[in-house]
């Protein structure tokens, strides 16, 4: 009898720390579970659309990104957290210098891409079709594009994953991770190859963790934007 009254002491005491764990930690539960919840749904429905559609690549990176990123941040930051879109990085207070180091670290990462390939190909080649018509539209292009998943990994994801979990370093290696898996479906639908495929995660990767450093520091959108949109360029002009 005593031990059965023991055990149901425990596990009335047990439940009461959990709930009291809970109570404690009741805005960093919730900032993670939207967290989760907002990527849980992005990746589904950008990656069956990935997977079996394809639409002109403008309305994609413009329309589609704006509701399937966009709107599901602007939802929670907006109206569920009642914060305003500084919140996300979308500030003017120190954009030279975010201008100025996103593009340093873009280029950068591009040129090691191209570095990697030469090792790989022995060789690194220039894009036949370039143009200054279609490289000026891909940069517009880009800049859209890098927009819309910038604000959602390293202004919107970033920030309340560092925050809930206390550490900078297991913050960066999740959202980039959260970043490369999402770029992979599309892969799967080209029928890239298992080396490439791994190759372009690395990459992936890395520019995401690195545009996550720029933004802790630098507390401004515009640099992993300007990151993203130089790598890009680069990767075209010599993909």
């Amino acid at each position: 009898m005593g031990t059965i009254t023991t055990v149901g002491v425990n596990t009335i005491l047990g439940t009461a720390r959990k709930k009291v764990f809970w109570w404690r930690n009741k805005g960093k539960v919730q900032d993670l579970q939207r967290v989760v919840l907002v990527y849980v749904f992005v990746f589904i429905v950008w990656g069956l659309y990935r997977l079996l559609f394809r639409m002109p690549e403008w309305f994609e990176e413009t329309v589609l990104k704006a509701m399937v990123f966009g709107v599901p941040v602007f939802v929670a930051v907006i109206r569920v957290e009642k914060k305003t879109l500084t919140d996300l990085g979308m500030v003017t207070k120190g954009l030279l210098a975010a201008l100025y180091f996103g593009l340093l670290f873009g280029l950068w990462l591009a040129v090691f891409g191209n570095i990697v390939a030469f090792l790989r190909d022995g060789g690194v080649s220039f894009n036949p079709d370039v143009s200054v018509l279609k490289f000026g539209n891909l940069m517009m292009l880009g800049l859209v594009t890098a927009f819309w998943e910038q604000l959602l990994f390293v202004g919107y994801f970033l920030p309340r994953v560092v925050k809930d979990l206390g550490s900078e370093l297991l913050g960066l290696l999740i959202v980039a991770f959260m970043f490369a898996v999402l770029h992979m479906p599309i892969q799967v639908a080209q029928g890239v190859d298992l080396g490439q495929m791994t190759i372009r995660f690395i990459l992936l990767y890395s520019l995401a963790f690195g545009n996550g450093v720029l933004y802790l520091r630098l507390k401004n959108l515009a640099a992993p934007i300007f990151a993203h949109v130089a790598w890009g360029s680069v990767i075209y002009l010599f993909g």
